[in-house]
Protein backbone atom coordinates (compact mmCIF):
# COMPACT_ATOMS: atom_id res chain seq x y z
CA UNK A 1 0.00 0.00 0.00
CA UNK A 2 0.86 3.69 -0.81
CA UNK A 3 2.66 5.95 1.45
CA UNK A 4 0.67 8.88 -0.32
CA UNK A 5 -3.04 7.51 0.63
CA UNK A 6 -2.05 8.43 4.05
CA UNK A 7 -1.55 11.72 3.10
CA UNK A 8 -4.24 14.33 3.15
CA UNK A 9 -4.99 16.30 -0.13
CA UNK A 10 -2.25 13.97 -1.76
CA UNK A 11 -4.44 11.35 -1.24
CA UNK A 12 -7.20 12.86 -2.63
CA UNK A 13 -5.10 14.40 -5.81
CA UNK A 14 -4.26 10.67 -6.32
CA UNK A 15 -7.85 9.63 -6.08
CA UNK A 16 -8.56 12.40 -8.59
CA UNK A 17 -6.11 11.10 -10.80
CA UNK A 18 -7.54 8.15 -10.09
CA UNK A 19 -10.45 9.00 -11.59
CA UNK A 20 -9.87 10.88 -14.34
CA UNK A 21 -7.32 8.14 -15.88
CA UNK A 22 -10.47 5.80 -15.67
CA UNK A 23 -9.39 3.79 -12.93
CA UNK A 24 -12.46 4.37 -10.26
CA UNK A 25 -11.62 1.23 -8.45
CA UNK A 26 -8.48 2.54 -7.74
CA UNK A 27 -10.03 5.80 -6.88
CA UNK A 28 -12.12 3.90 -4.26
CA UNK A 29 -8.91 1.96 -3.00
CA UNK A 30 -7.18 4.77 -1.90
CA UNK A 31 -9.93 6.53 -0.38
CA UNK A 32 -10.45 3.25 1.44
CA UNK A 33 -6.87 3.26 2.48
CA UNK A 34 -6.64 6.97 3.71
CA UNK A 35 -9.65 6.12 5.94
CA UNK A 36 -7.97 3.23 7.31
CA UNK A 37 -4.44 4.80 7.75
CA UNK A 38 -4.64 8.19 8.36
CA UNK A 39 -4.65 9.38 12.35
CA UNK A 40 -7.77 10.40 13.68
CA UNK A 41 -9.67 9.47 10.64
CA UNK A 42 -8.95 5.35 10.94
CA UNK A 43 -9.80 6.13 14.59
CA UNK A 44 -12.90 7.94 13.72
CA UNK A 45 -13.94 5.23 11.18
CA UNK A 46 -13.22 2.18 13.67
CA UNK A 47 -15.59 3.89 15.94
CA UNK A 48 -18.37 4.35 13.53
CA UNK A 49 -17.87 0.65 12.96
CA UNK A 50 -18.10 -0.64 16.39
CA UNK A 51 -20.91 1.59 17.31
CA UNK A 52 -22.95 0.51 13.89
CA UNK A 53 -22.48 -3.28 15.44
CA UNK A 54 -19.35 -4.63 13.33
CA UNK A 55 -16.70 -4.77 15.47
CA UNK A 56 -14.73 -7.35 13.32
CA UNK A 57 -14.53 -4.39 10.64
CA UNK A 58 -13.29 -2.18 13.33
CA UNK A 59 -10.83 -4.67 14.17
CA UNK A 60 -9.60 -4.48 11.10
CA UNK A 61 -9.15 -1.05 10.31
CA UNK A 62 -7.22 -0.90 13.66
CA UNK A 63 -5.04 -3.74 12.18
CA UNK A 64 -4.48 -1.86 9.67
CA UNK A 65 -3.62 1.62 11.19
CA UNK A 66 -0.99 -0.29 12.95
CA UNK A 67 0.40 -1.83 10.50
CA UNK A 68 0.36 0.40 7.08
CA UNK A 69 0.78 3.25 9.63
CA UNK A 70 2.45 3.00 12.98
CA UNK A 71 5.00 1.01 11.44
CA UNK A 72 5.46 3.30 8.51
CA UNK A 73 5.88 6.14 10.68
CA UNK A 74 9.48 7.98 11.81
CA UNK A 75 10.41 7.13 15.50
CA UNK A 76 7.13 5.39 16.23
CA UNK A 77 8.33 2.84 13.65
CA UNK A 78 11.75 2.60 14.84
CA UNK A 79 10.59 1.84 18.74
CA UNK A 80 8.05 -0.82 17.50
CA UNK A 81 11.17 -2.35 15.67
CA UNK A 82 13.45 -1.67 19.05
CA UNK A 83 10.63 -3.49 21.35
CA UNK A 84 10.80 -6.72 18.74
CA UNK A 85 14.90 -6.95 18.23
CA UNK A 86 14.51 -6.21 22.51
CA UNK A 87 12.17 -9.53 22.79
CA UNK A 88 14.30 -11.77 20.38
CA UNK A 89 12.28 -11.21 17.49
CA UNK A 90 14.90 -9.99 14.57
CA UNK A 91 13.11 -10.97 11.98
CA UNK A 92 9.99 -9.47 12.31
CA UNK A 93 12.61 -5.67 13.69
CA UNK A 94 14.44 -5.98 9.92
CA UNK A 95 10.85 -6.80 8.31
CA UNK A 96 9.15 -3.77 10.33
CA UNK A 97 12.05 -1.76 9.17
CA UNK A 98 12.36 -2.55 5.61
CA UNK A 99 8.80 -1.73 5.09
CA UNK A 100 9.26 1.50 6.57
CA UNK A 101 12.56 2.06 4.08
CA UNK A 102 10.33 0.65 0.73
CA UNK A 103 7.44 2.93 1.91
CA UNK A 104 8.70 5.96 2.92
CA UNK A 105 12.24 6.62 2.26
CA UNK A 106 12.35 4.75 -1.88
CA UNK A 107 8.75 6.96 -2.25
CA UNK A 108 10.42 10.25 -1.99
CA UNK A 109 13.17 9.32 -3.73
CA UNK A 110 11.03 8.54 -6.90
CA UNK A 111 9.65 11.53 -6.36
CA UNK A 112 11.79 13.42 -6.07
CA UNK A 113 14.07 11.90 -9.11
CA UNK A 114 10.95 11.09 -11.20
CA UNK A 115 13.87 7.82 -11.96
CA UNK A 116 10.71 6.10 -13.22
CA UNK A 117 10.69 8.16 -16.07
CA UNK A 118 14.41 7.49 -16.98
CA UNK A 119 14.07 4.25 -18.36
CA UNK A 120 12.22 5.28 -21.37
CA UNK A 121 12.92 7.90 -24.15
CA UNK A 122 9.98 9.80 -25.60
CA UNK A 123 8.50 9.48 -28.87
CA UNK A 124 7.51 13.50 -29.97
CA UNK A 125 3.73 14.24 -30.07
CA UNK A 126 2.83 13.71 -33.89
CA UNK A 127 1.65 17.48 -35.34
CA UNK A 128 -0.01 16.00 -38.43
CA UNK A 129 -0.83 12.34 -40.03
CA UNK A 130 0.23 11.67 -43.16
CA UNK A 131 -2.66 10.53 -45.49
CA UNK A 132 -3.82 7.12 -45.57
CA UNK A 133 -7.03 7.50 -46.43
CA UNK A 134 -7.60 4.14 -48.65
CA UNK A 135 -5.43 1.97 -46.91
CA UNK A 136 -7.00 -0.94 -46.69
CA UNK A 137 -7.92 -1.48 -50.33
CA UNK A 138 -4.43 -3.34 -50.51
CA UNK A 139 -6.11 -6.28 -48.03
CA UNK A 140 -8.96 -7.01 -49.29
CA UNK A 141 -8.52 -10.71 -49.31
CA UNK A 142 -7.70 -11.01 -45.70
CA UNK A 143 -10.31 -11.57 -43.12
CA UNK A 144 -10.70 -8.78 -40.21
CA UNK A 145 -9.43 -11.20 -37.63
CA UNK A 146 -6.46 -11.70 -39.53
CA UNK A 147 -5.97 -7.82 -39.40
CA UNK A 148 -3.39 -5.32 -37.15
CA UNK A 149 -5.50 -2.20 -36.78
CA UNK A 150 -4.11 1.07 -35.13
CA UNK A 151 -6.98 2.33 -32.87
CA UNK A 152 -6.87 5.53 -30.51
CA UNK A 153 -7.91 5.20 -26.95
CA UNK A 154 -10.74 7.67 -25.75
CA UNK A 155 -10.50 8.67 -30.12
CA UNK A 156 -13.29 11.87 -28.88
CA UNK A 157 -11.14 13.72 -26.81
CA UNK A 158 -9.23 16.23 -28.53
CA UNK A 159 -11.84 19.20 -27.45
CA UNK A 160 -13.63 19.56 -24.25
CA UNK A 161 -17.11 21.11 -23.55
CA UNK A 162 -15.68 21.62 -19.65
CA UNK A 163 -13.03 19.75 -18.61
CA UNK A 164 -11.75 23.52 -17.10
CA UNK A 165 -8.12 23.35 -15.44
CA UNK A 166 -7.73 19.57 -15.55
CA UNK A 167 -7.95 18.91 -19.23
CA UNK A 168 -4.36 17.66 -20.00
CA UNK A 169 -5.48 14.79 -17.22
CA UNK A 170 -8.64 13.94 -19.30
CA UNK A 171 -7.23 14.86 -23.05
CA UNK A 172 -5.69 11.75 -24.72
CA UNK A 173 -6.18 12.93 -28.27
CA UNK A 174 -5.17 15.66 -31.15
CA UNK A 175 -6.46 14.78 -33.97
CA UNK A 176 -10.38 15.07 -34.91
CA UNK A 177 -12.32 11.61 -35.81
CA UNK A 178 -12.14 12.65 -39.59
CA UNK A 179 -8.37 13.36 -39.29
CA UNK A 180 -7.32 10.22 -37.21
CA UNK A 181 -9.45 8.16 -39.86
CA UNK A 182 -7.82 9.94 -42.94
CA UNK A 183 -4.26 9.18 -41.13
CA UNK A 184 -5.22 5.68 -40.88
CA UNK A 185 -6.62 4.93 -37.45
CA UNK A 186 -9.22 1.92 -38.06
CA UNK A 187 -10.54 1.90 -33.95
CA UNK A 188 -12.45 4.22 -32.66
CA UNK A 189 -12.72 4.06 -28.92
CA UNK A 190 -16.09 5.91 -27.80
CA UNK A 191 -16.95 6.48 -24.63
CA UNK A 192 -20.46 8.09 -24.30
CA UNK A 193 -21.53 9.68 -21.18
CA UNK A 194 -25.26 8.55 -19.07
CA UNK A 195 -25.69 12.38 -18.82
CA UNK A 196 -27.01 14.94 -20.80
CA UNK A 197 -25.56 18.46 -21.90
CA UNK A 198 -27.33 20.83 -23.67
CA UNK A 199 -29.73 18.21 -24.32
CA UNK A 200 -27.62 15.95 -26.51
CA UNK A 201 -25.50 12.61 -25.82
CA UNK A 202 -22.15 13.51 -25.54
CA UNK A 203 -19.09 12.11 -25.49
CA UNK A 204 -16.33 11.95 -22.55
CA UNK A 205 -14.08 11.01 -20.37
CA UNK A 206 -14.56 12.08 -16.92
CA UNK A 207 -15.87 15.06 -18.77
CA UNK A 208 -17.81 15.77 -21.61
CA UNK A 209 -16.10 16.21 -24.49
CA UNK A 210 -18.01 16.70 -27.75
CA UNK A 211 -21.46 16.03 -29.22
CA UNK A 212 -21.58 12.01 -30.10
CA UNK A 213 -23.43 13.26 -33.49
CA UNK A 214 -20.30 15.30 -34.00
CA UNK A 215 -18.41 11.25 -34.38
CA UNK A 216 -20.78 9.94 -36.34
CA UNK A 217 -21.20 13.01 -39.21
CA UNK A 218 -16.81 12.30 -39.29
CA UNK A 219 -17.16 9.07 -39.84
CA UNK A 220 -19.68 8.97 -42.26
CA UNK A 221 -17.99 11.84 -44.13
CA UNK A 222 -14.87 9.54 -44.70
CA UNK A 223 -16.69 6.55 -45.54
CA UNK A 224 -18.83 7.99 -47.95
CA UNK A 225 -14.96 9.56 -49.76
CA UNK A 226 -13.15 6.26 -48.77
CA UNK A 227 -15.51 3.20 -49.54
CA UNK A 228 -12.98 0.52 -49.78
CA UNK A 229 -12.39 1.42 -45.54
CA UNK A 230 -13.92 -0.59 -43.07
CA UNK A 231 -14.10 0.93 -39.59
CA UNK A 232 -15.14 -0.06 -36.12
CA UNK A 233 -17.30 2.12 -33.95
CA UNK A 234 -16.51 0.55 -30.45
CA UNK A 235 -18.95 2.14 -27.96
CA UNK A 236 -19.40 1.81 -24.59
CA UNK A 237 -20.91 3.82 -21.55
CA UNK A 238 -18.77 6.59 -19.56
CA UNK A 239 -20.68 6.28 -16.29
CA UNK A 240 -23.91 4.62 -17.05
CA UNK A 241 -25.68 2.86 -20.44
CA UNK A 242 -28.37 5.24 -20.08
CA UNK A 243 -27.86 6.79 -23.51
CA UNK A 244 -26.27 3.84 -25.56
CA UNK A 245 -29.43 3.36 -27.22
CA UNK A 246 -29.95 7.21 -28.27
CA UNK A 247 -26.39 6.87 -29.58
CA UNK A 248 -26.94 3.62 -31.38
CA UNK A 249 -30.18 5.60 -32.81
CA UNK A 250 -28.32 8.07 -34.28
CA UNK A 251 -25.26 6.21 -35.61
CA UNK A 252 -27.91 3.78 -37.69
CA UNK A 253 -29.92 7.06 -38.75
CA UNK A 254 -26.89 8.51 -40.60
CA UNK A 255 -24.72 5.63 -41.05
CA UNK A 256 -27.49 3.20 -42.54
CA UNK A 257 -25.84 2.26 -45.42
CA UNK A 258 -22.82 1.38 -44.11
CA UNK A 259 -23.86 0.40 -40.67
CA UNK A 260 -23.49 -3.39 -39.22
CA UNK A 261 -23.71 -4.51 -35.62
CA UNK A 262 -23.82 -8.30 -36.07
CA UNK A 263 -21.48 -9.77 -38.55
CA UNK A 264 -20.66 -13.67 -37.75
CA UNK A 265 -16.70 -12.38 -37.31
CA UNK A 266 -15.21 -14.55 -40.06
CA UNK A 267 -15.62 -11.96 -43.09
CA UNK A 268 -12.88 -10.69 -45.52
CA UNK A 269 -12.62 -7.05 -45.50
CA UNK A 270 -13.80 -7.45 -49.66
CA UNK A 271 -16.65 -9.00 -48.12
CA UNK A 272 -17.55 -6.62 -45.62
CA UNK A 273 -16.90 -3.80 -48.33
CA UNK A 274 -19.39 -5.25 -50.99
CA UNK A 275 -22.06 -5.84 -48.07
CA UNK A 276 -21.29 -1.80 -47.45
CA UNK A 277 -21.31 -3.22 -43.64
CA UNK A 278 -18.06 -0.69 -43.78
CA UNK A 279 -18.85 0.57 -39.79
CA UNK A 280 -18.74 -2.19 -37.97
CA UNK A 281 -20.63 -1.00 -34.68
CA UNK A 282 -19.38 -2.66 -31.32
CA UNK A 283 -21.77 -1.73 -28.01
CA UNK A 284 -19.84 -2.88 -25.26
CA UNK A 285 -17.26 -4.97 -27.13
CA UNK A 286 -19.72 -6.77 -29.22
CA UNK A 287 -20.86 -6.84 -32.74
CA UNK A 288 -22.94 -10.03 -33.34
CA UNK A 289 -20.46 -12.85 -33.01
CA UNK A 290 -17.52 -10.67 -33.24
CA UNK A 291 -16.44 -9.71 -29.88
CA UNK A 292 -13.34 -7.61 -28.70
CA UNK A 293 -10.74 -9.30 -25.86
CA UNK A 294 -9.55 -5.70 -24.41
CA UNK A 295 -5.82 -6.63 -22.30
CA UNK A 296 -6.63 -2.89 -19.74
CA UNK A 297 -7.62 -4.99 -16.50
CA UNK A 298 -4.94 -7.61 -17.24
CA UNK A 299 -1.72 -5.16 -18.27
CA UNK A 300 -2.04 -1.85 -15.92
CA UNK A 301 0.95 -1.35 -13.85
CA UNK A 302 2.53 1.34 -11.76
CA UNK A 303 5.58 1.01 -13.12
CA UNK A 304 5.79 1.35 -17.01
CA UNK A 305 8.47 -0.94 -17.92
CA UNK A 306 6.36 -3.78 -16.32
CA UNK A 307 3.56 -2.35 -17.83
CA UNK A 308 5.00 -2.49 -21.19
CA UNK A 309 6.28 -5.89 -20.34
CA UNK A 310 2.90 -7.49 -19.03
CA UNK A 311 1.33 -6.28 -22.46
CA UNK A 312 4.06 -7.85 -24.60
CA UNK A 313 2.83 -11.39 -22.05
CA UNK A 314 -0.41 -10.91 -22.62
CA UNK A 315 -0.60 -10.72 -26.20
CA UNK A 316 2.39 -13.72 -26.39
CA UNK A 317 -0.51 -15.79 -24.89
CA UNK A 318 -3.20 -15.22 -27.43
CA UNK A 319 -3.73 -15.83 -31.04
CA UNK A 320 -5.71 -14.27 -33.30
CA UNK A 321 -8.67 -16.09 -34.02
CA UNK A 322 -12.31 -15.92 -35.74
CA UNK A 323 -15.04 -14.12 -34.29
CA UNK A 324 -12.66 -12.26 -31.94
CA UNK A 325 -10.20 -9.45 -31.89
CA UNK A 326 -7.90 -8.80 -29.86
CA UNK A 327 -7.18 -4.99 -27.93
CA UNK A 328 -3.54 -3.81 -26.48
CA UNK A 329 -4.54 -1.00 -24.29
CA UNK A 330 -0.53 0.76 -25.09
CA UNK A 331 -2.02 3.90 -23.46
CA UNK A 332 -0.22 6.64 -21.36
CA UNK A 333 -3.04 6.23 -18.78
CA UNK A 334 -1.17 2.50 -18.32
CA UNK A 335 2.37 4.25 -18.02
CA UNK A 336 1.80 7.01 -15.14
CA UNK A 337 4.73 5.67 -12.99
CA UNK A 338 2.28 5.64 -10.55
CA UNK A 339 1.46 8.11 -8.16
CA UNK A 340 4.74 9.76 -7.28
CA UNK A 341 5.45 10.53 -11.49
CA UNK A 342 1.85 12.01 -11.51
CA UNK A 343 2.44 13.95 -8.39
CA UNK A 344 5.75 15.28 -9.59
CA UNK A 345 4.44 15.92 -12.86
CA UNK A 346 1.77 18.32 -11.25
CA UNK A 347 3.96 19.69 -8.55
CA UNK A 348 6.88 20.09 -11.09
CA UNK A 349 4.72 22.69 -13.51
CA UNK A 350 1.91 23.88 -11.53
CA UNK A 351 0.75 26.58 -13.37
CA UNK A 352 -0.26 24.09 -16.24
CA UNK A 353 -0.50 21.15 -14.36
CA UNK A 354 1.96 19.73 -15.91
CA UNK A 355 1.71 18.53 -19.51
CA UNK A 356 -0.52 15.46 -18.30
CA UNK A 357 -1.55 12.47 -20.57
CA UNK A 358 0.14 14.15 -23.36
CA UNK A 359 3.84 13.94 -21.91
CA UNK A 360 3.41 10.68 -20.29
CA UNK A 361 1.79 9.24 -23.92
CA UNK A 362 5.39 10.23 -25.01
CA UNK A 363 6.48 7.66 -23.06
CA UNK A 364 4.22 4.92 -23.85
CA UNK A 365 4.24 5.22 -27.64
CA UNK A 366 7.57 5.34 -27.72
CA UNK A 367 7.27 2.01 -25.72
CA UNK A 368 4.49 0.86 -28.02
CA UNK A 369 6.69 2.09 -31.27
CA UNK A 370 10.51 0.26 -29.69
CA UNK A 371 9.48 -2.77 -27.65
CA UNK A 372 5.86 -4.15 -28.09
CA UNK A 373 5.95 -3.39 -32.18
CA UNK A 374 9.37 -5.25 -32.19
CA UNK A 375 8.11 -8.26 -30.19
CA UNK A 376 6.52 -10.20 -33.39
CA UNK A 377 5.00 -13.37 -31.09
CA UNK A 378 3.44 -9.92 -29.38
CA UNK A 379 2.58 -8.72 -32.50
CA UNK A 380 0.95 -12.06 -33.52
CA UNK A 381 -1.62 -12.62 -31.26
CA UNK A 382 -2.79 -9.00 -31.48
CA UNK A 383 -5.23 -7.12 -33.36
CA UNK A 384 -6.18 -3.81 -32.32
CA UNK A 385 -2.82 -1.79 -31.15
CA UNK A 386 -4.59 1.35 -29.48
CA UNK A 387 -2.77 4.37 -28.28
CA UNK A 388 -2.88 7.73 -26.68
CA UNK A 389 -2.30 10.56 -29.03
CA UNK A 390 -2.11 9.03 -32.43
CA UNK A 391 1.19 8.64 -33.50
CA UNK A 392 1.99 8.77 -37.14
CA UNK A 393 5.05 6.33 -36.94
CA UNK A 394 3.54 4.15 -35.06
CA UNK A 395 0.25 4.41 -37.45
CA UNK A 396 2.54 3.79 -40.56
CA UNK A 397 4.57 0.62 -38.59
CA UNK A 398 0.92 -1.06 -37.54
CA UNK A 399 -0.30 -0.87 -41.00
CA UNK A 400 3.28 -2.22 -42.55
CA UNK A 401 2.89 -5.24 -40.48
CA UNK A 402 -0.29 -6.78 -42.26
Amino acid sequence: MSWFNRIPILSQIKSAVQAISGDTKGARQTQEEFSKQTPIVSQIRSGIEAISGNPEAAKRTQEEFLHETLYNTPIISQGISAGYAIAGDSAEAKRIQQKFLDDNVRGMQELLSGSWLSQFNKLATSNSLSNRTNWMSAFQGKRLWEMLLPGTHDTATYRFADAAFVTNWAQTQQFSIYDQLKGGIRYLDIRVNNNKHDGKVYCSHTFFTIPFQDVVNDISKFILENPSEVVVFAVQGDGGKDQLAEAKAAAQSVLSKFFADSISGDETLGQLVAQRNNILYTENHKCGSLSIDNSWDETRDSNPITSVNKCVTYAKARARTSKTLVLMALEATQFTGGTPGVIKSIIGEIGSLGQGLEELAQYSNYATLHTFLNDQKAVAGSNVINIDFANDEIISKVISMN
